[in-house]
């Protein structure tokens, strides 16, 4: 303990001198470690690069899960975004958390 304490009971001068610790940074170090080890094991590195003419499954955007077919026409001006023409025949703008990889052609 590094502090004073508020109490009225006696004390010994020695036990109110503050003791320095020692382990902190190593401490810190474990505990960095440990959340690194625990983050890693469900983090992945996606293959998330389409290239134009190559079908895939969209998110429509709606509320739900409602995935259509789709095909890339272009990769949009901002970073991981695609413009994707759906089955229904619109053109939407989706990032490529939105866009599943598929085999359906």
């Amino acid at each position: 303990m590094s502090r004073n304490l508020r109490t009225t009971l006696p004390m010994t001068a020695a036990a109110l001198e503050p003791r320095i610790q020692q382990s902190v940074p190593r401490g810190l170090e474990t505990n960095k470690a440990q959340m690194m080890k625990w983050y890693n094991r469900s983090a992945s590195n996606k293959d998330d690069t389409f290239s134009t003419g190559e079908t895939g499954l969209v998110n429509s955007g709606q509320q739900g899960e409602h995935w259509l077919e789709g095909i890339i026409i272009a990769k949009a001006s901002t970073p991981r975004s695609y413009w994707v023409k759906t089955v229904l025949g619109n053109e939407i703008r989706r990032t490529s958390g939105h866009l599943r990889k598929s085999n359906l052609h």
